[in-house]
């Protein structure tokens, strides 16, 4: 966990990076690279799938897809850091864990000039504007 924290804080040197500290305690692994071959879905004009988790993570399913994970989220923005700036946020539904009081998911943002990851709840009506990264199964 310590090296992929760093990794991910140091990949993007023209931007600062943070963690949400509740995050730390999830449960993950990093990759090898070149294991990685990540979709990346919106639904910004589906706003019945946005209506919950549930119905996106179902629809992934459909396409022969899964959610991607922590892990596969965390490599994301360490060996492609900036990704994320063109996206704003990629949430990874392959990994939920109780943080904070709430059932959440692992999302890479950008927020106010900061690369963060954070933990958005589980189960809400998803932004037009979040992305949600998933790999096929």
């Amino acid at each position: 966990l310590p090296t992929a924290i760093k990794s991910f804080e140091e990949a993007d040197n023209n931007s600062p990076s943070s963690i949400w500290e509740e995050l730390k305690k999830m449960p993950f692994a990093t990759l090898e690279q070149s294991s990685l071959e990540l979709i990346v879905l919106s639904y910004n004009k589906d706003v019945e799938t946005r209506k919950s988790s549930e119905k996106i993570v179902e629809d992934m399913d459909k396409l022969g897809l899964r959610p991607a994970t922590f892990g596969e989220l965390i490599t994301l923005g360490i060996i492609k850091p900036v990704f994320n700036k063109k996206n704003e946020s990629i949430v990874a539904f392959g990994t939920k864990a109780t943080l904070g009081g709430d059932v959440r998911v692992p999302v890479l943002g950008w927020f106010v000039e900061e690369r963060k990851l954070s933990g958005f709840k589980w189960g809400n009506e998803w932004n037009y504007l979040i992305r949600f990264l998933c790999l096929r199964k």
